[in-house]
């Protein structure tokens, strides 16, 4: 009987532990006080709860500092949790304590794979400040079995700005099996919703997705340097020959001074890449070669390097994000020479690179788009055995040949100034050619006889 009765209130536990689910961080005991890391700058400290009224009167609470810094920062739990069950606790919650209306993210990631990540989003309106209030994050839609780790953000793009020093407060951090009803702000697309949290017959209209973009910067943009870089979208262009002759371009000043310093593109509706055919063009000058990435980041990164060769020449670059297909990702980032100290070119002068002719859309439009290989000749045209291809003072790096249905016969790799591109093996009819110097792509018309 005692063995029966002690299985009983064993499954009785487990069946409470369940529903309630499990407390992660409350700071009352040494194996709930998780200690925080900062993830940027941001401050972290274990300290007596400064309002113990309403939903919380515990001791001790968890302080995040913010620096006033203008890049993302915030704090992320020490040493990993167990690997997190969404289909036992989807949902997660967490008691916060602001003075102003301010953004929280709540990010679930793995350790160490901090890219590996979910993160679910709550705006904190002017009614819920100076007092303790406890949000619900969904993770209902996540599909990782990896997660262990915990990350804050209290305002972490400094949009207020919240200024060096301002001070939030969290508590209570637990998970749940409780799954919440469908809402308009619950961070996920549940219900009848087309997208997260709009459409649907509840939810307002979903906002349009970005699926292109030209910026020529002969108008004001909406790019911004971040991670201390500045940005000028209305610099004088100190090159005016070669392939970009236009006077107003966009200058990034500081490409090192931190690891991440970028040129960015916040659009929080999302970046759309779901018809698999998108990808980025961008014209570049600067005073020393280095690689130039472009990142697609907020859900899931995507990133896409190409080089820049040729010192204080404007050089059309090409990044091809075909393969990817997400759409919900929300910043654009151009990293030059990413992840360099700053110790490496320590003046200024080296950290200065122009844009222009910033281009999204099509991939297959963009490789080809503006710009001509200067002394470019192809003879004869039309053939019956083989093409001559020339320029006048650019290494051809690549030649690739595409019938008219789009499927690629030929490559070369010639790094010359001329070579032969064979025919006799090709039915005759039209072909396309993509000619690639170290400055850009030229596309022309084959035709075989």
């Amino acid at each position: 009987m005692k063995k029966i009765t002690l299985l009983s209130i064993m499954l009785f536990i487990a069946f409470i532990y369940q529903v309630q689910g499990q407390v992660l961080v409350d700071y009352e005991t040494p194996g709930t006080s998780s200690s925080f890391g900062s993830w940027g700058s941001a401050g972290f400290a274990q300290i007596v709860n400064p309002d113990q009224t309403g939903l919380n009167t515990s001791a001790n609470v968890g302080e995040f500092t913010h620096d006033g810094s203008s890049g993302y920062i915030g704090i992320e739990s020490a040493g990993p949790f167990s690997n997190f069950d969404f289909t036992a606790t989807p949902t997660f919650k967490m008691k916060v304590w602001v003075d102003e209306p301010v953004e929280i993210i709540f990010k679930l990631q793995n350790d160490p794979n901090w890219w590996e990540s979910k993160e679910v989003k709550y705006q904190v309106g002017a009614g819920e400040t100076n007092q303790w209030i406890q949000l619900e994050f969904n993770f209902e839609d996540a599909t990782a079995t990896n997660y262990n780790r915990v990350v804050l953000y209290f305002d972490g793009g400094n949009t207020i700005p919240s200024g060096v020093g301002h001070k939030y407060y969290f508590d209570d951090i637990e998970k749940s099996a409780t799954l919440l009803p469908p809402t308009c702000t619950d961070g996920i697309m549940n219900g009848d919703e087309i997208d997260i949290d709009c459409g649907g017959t509840t939810c307002a209209p979903c906002p349009p997705k970005l699926t292109d973009f030209s910026f020529d910067f002969d108008t004001v943009t909406p790019l911004e340097g971040a991670e201390s870089a500045t940005f000028n979208d209305d610099a004088i262009n100190t090159v005016l020959n070669g392939i970009n002759p236009t006077a107003n371009v966009g200058e990034l000043s500081g490409i090192n001074l931190s690891w991440w310093s970028q040129l960015k593109y916040q659009y929080d509706d999302g970046v759309d890449l779901s018809t698999g055919d998108r990808g980025f063009s961008m014209k570049v000058k600067g005073p020393r070669a280095l690689s130039v990435t472009i990142k697609v980041e907020g859900s899931v990164e995507h990133s896409v390097a190409v080089d820049y060769t040729t010192p204080n020449v404007w050089q059309k670059l090409d990044f091809d994000f075909s393969s990817f297909t997400s759409n919900t990702n929300t910043k654009i980032a151009v990293f030059f020479g990413i992840q360099e100290d700053d110790t490496a070119f320590p003046d200024p002068n080296d950290n200065v690179f122009q844009v222009d002719d910033f281009i999204f859309g099509v991939f297959a439009s963009l490789s080809t788009k503006d710009f001509k290989i200067e002394g470019l000749t192809i003879y004869p045209n039309p053939t019956t055995a083989s093409w001559a291809i020339s320029t006048k003072n650019q290494v051809i790096k690549s030649i690739e040949v595409y019938s008219i249905l789009g499927k690629r016969v030929q490559t070369l790799k010639p790094n010359t100034l001329n070579t032969q591109v064979d025919a006799s093996s090709l039915a005759p009819g039209i072909y396309i050619t993509n000619i690639t110097t170290e400055l850009g792509t030229e596309s022309r018309r084959l035709i075989k006889q």
